[in-house]
C-alpha cells in the first residue's frame, strides 16, 4: 500500500470512528435518560400508596421527575474533545497529510497550521467551557435582569471576568504544540530556504532541532541543544507576556 492510500484509509477510519463515537455518546444518553424516567415512573407508583410514610421520599421523586422533564442531553461532541486530545501526534500528522496536502500535491505552511490546530483545539475548547461555566450565574442574571441582551452579556460580562483563564488556557495550548515534530513531518516538511508563501514548505524550529539531533555532527548536536533552549524560552516569553496583558481589571474567575 502507498503512503497516499495509506493516508485515505486513515482519514476515513479516523473520520468513521468519530461519527460512530457521536452516534453511540447520543443514543447511550437517549438510553440512559429513558430508563431513569421508567425507574422514577415506578417508584412513584410504588410509594404511591405509602406516601404518608415516605413523605420526603416521594416529594424527593417528583422533584427528580420534574428535573428530569427539562433535562436535555448534553451535546455529544463536548466529551469527544477529550478524545481527540488523547489522539497521538502524529495520527493528526497523517490525518492533517491526506486532507491538506494530498489533495494540494504539496507540503505548506497552511497545512502544518492545520495539523497544529487540530492539536490545540480540544485544550482550547476545554478550558473556555470550564472557565465560562465558573463565572457566577448571578452575574448573568443581573445583568439580564438589566434588559442587557443575551449576546452582549456574553462579550461584555461573561468573557471579561474569564478572560485571565482563557488566554492561559490558549498558552497551554501554544505550549503544547510549540515542541510538535511528527504533525509537521508530513505537512510543512520543512525548508532550508526562504519560502515565498505559506503554501510552499517552510522551516520550523523542532523540525531544525529534529534533523540536527539525529545527524552524526557534534556541532550539529550543540546546535539542537541551543534551539531547544530557544524554543523554551519562546514559550516562557509568550506565557509572561500572555499574564501581563491580563493582570489588569479582570484577573480572572471569583
Amino acid at each position: 500500500m502507498s503512503v497516499p492510500e495509506f493516508a485515505g484509509t486513515l482519514v476515513t477510519v479516523f473520520v468513521g470512528a468519530f461519527l460512530a463515537f457521536f452516534l453511540e455518546n447520543l443514543r447511550e444518553r437517549r438510553r440512559l435518560k429513558e430508563w431513569l424516567r421508567q425507574y422514577l415512573d415506578q417508584s412513584a407508583t410504588m410509594l404511591g400508596h405509602t406516601e404518608t410514610v415516605f413523605p420526603q421520599v416521594a416529594t424527593m421523586l417528583d422533584d427528580m421527575q420534574t428535573q428530569l422533564d427539562g433535562w436535555v442531553a448534553p451535546s455529544p461532541t463536548v466529551p469527544d474533545w477529550d478524545v481527540l486530545n488523547g489522539v497521538p501526534s502524529i495520527v493528526i500528522g497523517i490525518f492533517a497529510y491526506g486532507v491538506a496536502v494530498l489533495p494540494f500535491r504539496r507540503f505548506s505552511a497552511l497545512a502544518g497550521g492545520f495539523a497544529l490546530a487540530i492539536i490545540m483545539l480540544p485544550i482550547v475548547i476545554r478550558t473556555s467551557e470550564e472557565l465560562v461555566r465558573l463565572v457566577p450565574s448571578s452575574m448573568r442574571e443581573a445583568a439580564l435582569a438589566l434588559g442587557i441582551p443575551e449576546w452582549k452579556v456574553l462579550l461584555r460580562i461573561v468573557l471579561p471576568t474569564a478572560r485571565a483563564g482563557i488566554i492561559t488556557g490558549v498558552m497551554v495550548a501554544v505550549a503544547r504544540v510549540a515542541g510538535e515534530t511528527a504533525p509537521l513531518l508530513f505537512t510543512a516538511f520543512g525548508n532550508r530556504f526562504w519560502h515565498q508563501g505559506l503554501d510552499q514548505p517552510i522551516a520550523a524550529l523542532p523540525l531544525q532541532i529534529f534533523a540536527y539531533a539525529i545527524s552524526p555532527y557534534d556541532d550539529w548536536h550543540r546546535q539542537a541543544w541551543a534551539g531547544a533552549l530557544v524554543l523554551i524560552g519562546m514559550v516562557f516569553v509568550v506565557s509572561l507576556a500572555a499574564r501581563v496583558a491580563t493582570s489588569g481589571r479582570f484577573t480572572g474567575v471569583r
